[in-house]
């Protein structure tokens, strides 16, 4: 997915600090989605080929690391998915992709694919924060952009 490159590449040229975990294989994309049960879109299947997860440091998006899908370490999309399921009740169609301080979780909606605020507190989701993973993506970059500008 083109779109999602040039976002990457977007981000590696303009966020001075950042972090890749490193580009995922078709195997452990396919090995972590068969272990939460999930089917997760397109642009975000791109983002984990090319990059495997990361991003700006210390606002990492979630993936797959050295692209072992049985690596359950903070910043993995299977950590932090298995962690809000079991501590606080994170429905099984959703996918963290970021998770900060047990405040914070974003998640792809599996069935709409939808970026959906849940509120951990309250155990539900709270909000819709994007359409797409790329549009979500579109906008971190953008936000990164920025604030190297500054």
């Amino acid at each position: 997915m083109k779109e999602i490159e040039n976002l990457i590449e977007a981000l590696k040229n303009n966020c001075k600090d950042k972090y890749w975990f490193g580009a995922a294989s078709d195997t452990a994309i396919n090995r972590m989605q068969e272990i939460l049960k999930i089917t997760l879109p397109a642009d975000f299947l791109a983002f984990l080929h090319i990059c495997g997860g990361g991003g700006a440091e210390s606002s990492e998006i979630c993936g797959i690391c050295d692209d072992d899908a049985d690596l359950e370490v903070g910043g993995t999309v299977l950590y932090a998915t298995n962690y809000c399921r079991n501590e606080f009740d994170l429905p099984l169609n959703l996918a963290v992709i970021y998770l900060e301080d047990d405040e914070i979780c974003w998640a792809i909606d599996c069935d709409t694919y939808q970026i959906v605020s849940y509120s951990l507190i309250f155990k539900k989701i709270d909000r819709v924060l994007n359409n797409s993973f790329a549009e979500f993506f579109a906008e971190y970059v953008e936000l990164y952009r920025n604030d190297q500008q500054e």
